[in-house]
């Protein structure tokens, strides 16, 4: 979005992106290598995932389902597993080199569609409240012809 030339803003609850992040998982990577072709050699990916194991359960037994695929090793990649705390920064600067706004730091509690449409998060930290978004707001909105409302309206109070 941020190469097409929408204004996008990147908001990470730690101070780091990553930094809250303490596991892994795995990444379906075929939608990824349709945006960064050949993602898989610069991104801190741990391995390729070479088979899938779906199990269903019932309170007596289990019957699994695996599905192994000896090109799921080989590029482009399927899905891969990562470290998030390793793949998160990485990829918060493939954004930021792509024109996207990082803002660290800031705790998100759930949408602000109806109050605020032109901003989608409620910030629900002290230290970066209304005011701090009022501030960094020409760096945050699409630019001069935006119709953002005042920081004097209803929708911005603090309970909103």
């Amino acid at each position: 979005m941020a190469k097409a030339g929408l204004s996008v803003v990147l908001i990470e609850r730690g101070e780091t992106p990553g930094a809250k992040n303490l596991s892994g998982g795995m990444l379906c990577g075929a939608v990824l290598n349709q945006l960064l072709p050949a993602f898989y050699d610069d991104a801190p990916v741990e391995r390729p995932i070479t088979r899938h194991t779906t199990t269903f359960l019932t309170r007596d037994a289990s019957c699994s389902l695996v599905y192994p695929c000896r090109r799921a090793g080989e590029t482009p990649y399927n899905a891969v597993s990562i470290l998030r705390a390793r793949f998160d920064p990485w990829f918060a600067g493939v954004a930021e080199q792509a024109g996207a706004f990082i803002v660290p730091g800031i705790r998100v509690d759930g949408p602000r569609w109806r109050t605020a449409p032109w901003l989608a998060s409620r910030p629900a930290t002290r230290r970066c409240g209304p005011e701090w978004w009022w501030r960094r707001r020409r760096q945050l909105l699409p630019g001069p012809g935006s119709r953002a409302p005042s920081p004097q309206s209803p929708t911005t109070s603090p309970s909103a």
